[in-house]
């Protein structure tokens, strides 16, 4: 079905286009003036004036037909318009011989191209084209001074012009720096999986060119914790069913093989840790274990107490003063107001504290616009 581009008023004006009738003031502006006008008082002033303007031979002063016109307008400052048929004197509108009411029937038709369809035709295209300009200046006016135009997805102008970085961490020249150590130790368009032993494992396979494992010293660390090499190829390929991996394992298959090697994490130290730290290009301080790259604590030394978890009700820290994740975080994960839903799952492959900070993390990467299109180097080069 076609959609009609035409307004109501321009489907209006179309009617009388094609049925050759002249376009005329509003029906009921036009009663009420003759209404108005027909009052005794009223009828009388106006009947005065005309004769006032039409015999010379009265010989009217200009100064009182004027007064005339102009009766209630201002009386000693004090303006009643009702004595007469005219506006307050402090109103910049000229009354013609046929008074204010006849005034504004002369300024409709007027408006309206006093029966000339060219001539409404150009006052319309004019008046439309200023509507469009004026309201497009008032809308961006008010969209700029507004937060209600932000809606649920920026709270103000700063988290709106950074494309909601601001709600991961406010405090992005430390941020940035931090990202900037990091290095490829995580991926942007692999953040669902933020925080996972399964995404440091896929990272480390992806940027060391390895096929279906790891390096030496770490498949070494994982069979110690009864890893056979099918299931860290399971772990480096993220064979999980889905819709086009029917035959993957289940979420719980692959969760019970990420548990296993988060210990072996923890056991990946000394020149192993630093061949790994090497292929991901991060040079973060104070790690000790593979395992440490699991904690927002370690992997963001200098801006972790910026930490943020967006939610409906605005940001909220991730840790709070003592260096702890804020007691507030899980509660709100675990309440179904946000999408995915908890940490209690990922809390059974790493500890509960990295595992609610990494949740809420991952949330607040993903609200970002187009995070998955870059990687942790190029936004580190951004923010710094």
């Amino acid at each position: 079905m076609a959609e009609s581009v035409a307004t109501p008023l321009q489907l209006t004006a179309g009617v009388g286009f094609y049925a050759g009738n002249a376009i005329a003031a509003n029906t009921n502006l036009s009663n009420n003036i003759a209404s108005y006008n027909a009052l005794a008082p009223i009828a009388n002033l106006l009947y005065t004036i005309n004769a006032a303007v039409s015999n010379v031979s009265l010989n009217i002063s200009d100064n009182t037909i004027a007064n005339l016109k102009t009766l209630g307008a201002n009386v000693s400052g004090n303006y009643c318009p009702a004595l007469g048929d005219s506006v307050p004197s402090n109103i910049a509108w000229t009354v013609g011989n046929t008074g204010y009411t006849g005034t504004i029937a002369s300024s409709a038709s007027t408006y309206l191209g006093s029966g000339d369809f060219g001539k409404f035709a150009q006052a319309f295209g004019a008046a439309q084209g200023y509507l469009t300009l004026t309201n497009g200046i008032i809308l961006s006016a008010v969209n700029a001074n507004s937060t209600d135009y932000l809606g649920p997805t920026f709270e103000n102008m700063t988290d709106l012009i950074t494309g909601g970085l601001t709600l991961v961490n406010p405090a992005l020249a430390s941020f940035g720096a931090d990202l900037a150590l990091d290095g490829d130790l995580f991926a942007l368009d692999n953040i669902e999986q933020f925080g996972t032993p399964a995404a440091l494992l896929q990272q480390l396979a992806i940027k060391g060119n390895m096929l279906n494992g790891t390096t030496p010293c770490v498949t070494t660390a994982l069979k110690a914790q009864g890893l056979t090499d099918g299931a860290i190829a399971a772990l480096v390929n993220n064979d999980v069913q889905s819709l086009y991996n029917p035959n993957g394992l289940t979420p719980n298959q692959f969760d019970t093989l990420q548990k296993a090697a988060y210990p072996a994490l923890t056991n990946v130290t000394g020149d192993c840790l630093q061949n790994v730290l090497d292929i991901l290009d991060c040079t973060l301080p104070n790690i000790e274990t593979m395992a440490d790259l699991l904690d927002p604590v370690k992997i963001f030394p200098t801006s972790y107490a910026s930490l943020t978890l967006p939610t409906p009700d605005g940001p909220v820290l991730i840790y709070d003063v003592d260096g702890n994740v804020n007691s507030a975080v899980e509660p709100i994960l675990n309440s179904g107001s946000l999408t995915p839903v908890g940490c209690d799952q990922l809390a059974k492959i790493i500890p509960a504290a990295n595992a609610a900070a990494n949740r809420a993390l991952q949330l607040a990467f993903q609200q970002v616009k187009g995070i998955s299109n870059t990687t942790v180097p190029k936004l580190a080069a951004i923010l710094q």
